[in-house]
């Protein structure tokens, strides 16, 4: 297994996300109740961007980790919105909702 702290690029997004449960829960925690919280004040769907603005990646971390934040089973993908990050190039990203309030 890869360790994510010596900046090596892992080989899935997959397993960026099980590398960033297991050594990161603390910032992920943080992302996933803002996130939560982000939804259940505005009703609004919920994206990558919003948690970069919010809880941005720890530095020396794959970006392919934001990911992991809606893979908890809470959350529901709703579509797709452009990303209003330039480093993204504005590609489509997708928006998610918590599914207990769908």
């Amino acid at each position: 297994m890869t360790d994510l702290f010596d900046w090596t690029p892992v080989a899935s997004k997959e397993e960026a996300f099980e590398l960033f449960e297991e050594h990161r829960p603390d910032w992920l925690a943080k992302a996933r109740a803002t996130a939560r919280q982000l939804f259940l004040s505005t009703g609004e769907p919920v994206t990558a961007d919003d948690i970069h603005q919010h809880c941005p990646i720890p530095k020396g971390f794959d970006p392919r980790v934001m990911g992991a934040v809606f893979k908890n089973g809470e959350w529901e993908p709703v579509g797709f919105v452009l990303s209003k990050r330039a480093v993204c190039h504005h590609r489509p990203i997708r928006a998610f909702r918590l599914k207990a309030v769908a």
